[in-house]
């Protein structure tokens, strides 16, 4: 009788071992950081009172158009403690003082880190 062995199946590769992938680095936020996004939308949420600056203003220059970039300092809690215009194109003192007013009424979300802040926008009239 003739003895037959069956072939033995190659033993399946070992299938690789995951690879730990670590997470993206956060991104690291200088301390005293508002983001754009969040000045944005805390402006966005004063859009009446931007509104208002604009429409007295233009009451007495029908023409009015222009940019007003206006610069403030914040505590650590976001609230405002200076202002003022940093340029502008618009130049209407009447516009300028309402918006830098309004401005300084105004909370934003706490800078990063617990330390005062800056914040700029450029308010854009056309």
């Amino acid at each position: 009788p003739v003895e037959t062995q069956a072939a033995a199946a190659p033993a399946p590769s070992p299938s690789p071992s995951p690879v730990a992938v670590a997470p993206p680095p956060a991104a690291t936020v200088p301390p005293g950081t508002i983001t754009p996004r969040e000045v944005g939308a805390t402006v966005r949420a004063h859009a009446g009172d931007v509104q208002g600056c604009f429409d007295r203003a233009r009451m007495n220059n029908a023409e009015l158009r222009g940019r007003v970039l206006v610069r403030a300092a914040v505590d650590p809690g976001g609230n405002v403690t200076s202002a003022g215009v940093g340029s502008t194109t618009a130049n209407d003192t009447r516009l300028e003082s309402c918006l830098v007013g309004a401005f300084r009424r105004w909370t934003f979300p706490p800078p990063s880190g617990g330390v005062p802040g800056n914040v700029t926008y450029t308010f854009i009239f056309e």
